[in-house]
């Protein structure tokens, strides 16, 4: 319920209680041994100050825009862009900064429960000799899914990644890809390759249907 932020307005209660918990026991501890006290309290501040010594702000938790700027500088005319449907509002809101239309790039869709409309999406790029994909969760089962796609009828020429100071937040990866190598393609279809489906779940409707992730805003029909 934290890391989605249902319930994050409960954080600073939570903070309030374990504070007044480590002054009521550093007050018990204390009338046996000061020293003992003392090392509670490092041992409890020790964490969170490593965090604020190590990993300053600023914090750039999912650089889109350094991402696009360098795709900026290294795309060339006639390259074709496909955006995964979970980065589309970045690309959306970052794009027009270094060039980047809305007719400049493809909207994937938000295909949780159909994975093997990802697959279809990929297809309309059979025969581009550049087309650029950018995706983030990286190790997510429906990029994964992608990836081995894509070097299926593809060959990957480049790979750009975007660290985050954050270690819990993905990344923005971009890929590049040749799929002009009708031999190779030919091999392969949407229809035939492995997918796994996974079981039917609210949060999954939940994500394609409502929000920035919402199929009517994603399709390219």
């Amino acid at each position: 319920p934290f890391s989605g932020r249902l319930i994050l307005f409960l954080t600073p209660i939570f903070i309030l209680f374990a504070a007044e918990a480590v002054e009521a026991t550093f007050a018990r501890i204390t009338e046996v041994s000061r020293v003992a006290g003392v090392a509670l309290l490092l041992l409890v501040c020790a964490p969170p100050i490593e965090r604020i010594v190590f990993m300053r702000p600023v914090y750039h938790l999912q650089p889109a825009d350094r991402m696009l700027e360098w795709l900026s500088a290294h795309r060339q005319p006639g390259d074709r862009i496909y955006a995964w449907y979970r980065t589309v509002p970045n690309v959306d809101w970052y794009g027009p900064r270094y060039g980047l239309g809305p007719s400049d790039y493809t909207r994937g869709g938000c295909w949780i429960s159909e994975p093997r409309r990802y697959l279809s999406e990929l297809d309309r790029l059979r025969g581009v000799r550049r087309a650029w994909l950018i995706v983030s969760f990286v190790d997510s089962r429906s990029v994964r899914m992608i990836a081995d796609y894509a070097n299926a009828i593809g060959v990957r020429k480049e790979r750009m990644t975007t660290r985050t100071r954050i270690e819990l937040m993905p990344a923005f990866e971009l890929w590049l890809y040749d799929f002009s190598d009708s031999a190779r393609f030919s091999r392969v279809s949407a229809d035939r390759f492995p997918v796994v489906v996974p079981p039917p779940s609210i949060g999954a409707a939940l994500d394609c249907s409502t929000g920035p992730y919402s199929r009517p805003r994603q399709r390219n029909e």
